[in-house]
Order: structure tokens, then sequence, then C-alpha cells
């Protein structure tokens, strides 16, 4: 099941800068420690955001994956997150949404397979009314015409065994 990620649509903004999401856990686009999967803790991993607009009322977030079956699954949707430049991993003060394995965060499975994680981040110029139930389309829905700015950043996971170390 493939989705398509938002991108930025202004309201009354006439330029847009991008947010910068990093974070601590990873560096771009390299592998996550176990901490942050279902192997391990199974928590989000810290965020840092830059660059956030004064007109943001709140943050967003969704991580999709992609790899072998799952392109486009969705394992986390966090939304009316206060604007703040650092996000814990035992994020707390946010609306979790429906993603496609149930209303929790998700982190990566076992799997020998590399697989790549988009973590984008959202800053909207409105609260969300949504249900506690609300999946990633219904999200979609109600940010639209409300996003004054976005970033991604991304890792990948694959599972380490020392006994199949020959396969990966």
């Amino acid at each position: 099941m493939s989705q398509t990620i938002l991108q930025p649509q202004p309201k009354k903004i006439t330029q847009l800068q991008p947010l910068i999401i990093t974070s601590p856990a990873f560096q771009r686009g390299d592998l996550i420690s176990s901490r942050y999967t279902l192997e391990g803790k199974n928590v989000p991993p810290p965020l840092r955001i830059m660059q956030i607009p004064a007109g943001a009322a709140t943050l967003a977030v969704v991580m999709t994956e992609s790899g072998e079956a799952s392109d486009g699954r969705t394992r986390w949707i966090a939304r009316n997150i206060t604007p703040a430049t650092y996000l814990t991993e035992n994020l707390r003060q946010c609306t979790t949404g429906k993603n496609d394995h149930g209303v929790r965060y998700t982190g990566p499975t076992a799997t020998f397979a590399k697989h790549k994680f988009t973590i984008t981040v959202f800053a909207l110029d409105i609260w969300l009314r949504l249900g506690n139930e609300a999946d990633y389309r219904q999200l979609e829905k109600a940010m639209a015409g409300h996003i004054i700015a976005s970033g991604q950043t991304n890792f990948k996971y694959r599972r380490y065994d020392r006994h199949f170390r020959h396969l990966l």
C-alpha cells in the first residue's frame, strides 16, 4: 500500500523554508540502533527540528517504511505536538494516530534485508481535530492547506544476527 507524503502547501506565507530534521540516534541514511526497533525498546528515535516557522501551531510526524513488500507502510503517526526543537524518544505530549500496525509507534521489525525508513515532520498552522483512530489518509486530508513547512530524515534497519552474518 503505497502512500504519498504531502508537500508543503503555503496558505498565507509566500516563501517556505524547509525544516531541518536530525537525530542523535542515527546519521541521515545510516543504520539505526535496535533500541528503536521491535527487538529493542520500541521507542521512537529522538528528533531535533530546526527552522520551525513562527506561525507554527503544532507539529505532526509520520514515519514510513520502504523495502521489499513493505513499500509505503506507515509505522508512526503523531500529531498536535507543541512546536519544539527537540522531541524526546518518550514523546507523550501528542496524539498518536493509527498506523498500519495499530495506534502506537511501531519500530522496524526483524529482517535480514535492509529497509529504509523516512521520518517526515510537518509544521502546521492549526491544531488538528481528529479522533484517536485517525489514520494517515485522514491526517493527510486534515493537514491539506495547513502545512507551512516540512522536512525529512531517513535511516535504515537490518537485523544483525551473529549466526547468520555471512548472509548480511
